[in-house]
């Protein structure tokens, strides 16, 4: 399916939208896809910071 996009130019813009058995655009593999990409781009961002060090747990005496 092809959708067409007109801005205040006219300029004609298609967008390639995936389609299901039916012909219409299929939502669920979109949203799917588009959670893939978030959780992928996420993994670059955490890959890319240095390692947090974690807190030394402070010992307190019996009783407290």
């Amino acid at each position: 399916m092809v959708m067409m996009v007109y801005s205040v130019t006219m300029t004609v813009l298609r967008l390639m939208l995936p389609i299901n058995s039916l012909n219409e655009p299929d939502y669920e593999y979109m949203e799917q896809y588009a959670k893939n990409m978030m959780r992928r781009k996420h993994q670059q961002y955490l890959d890319y910071l240095p390692p947090v060090k974690k807190k030394q747990e402070t010992e307190y005496p019996e009783g407290v």
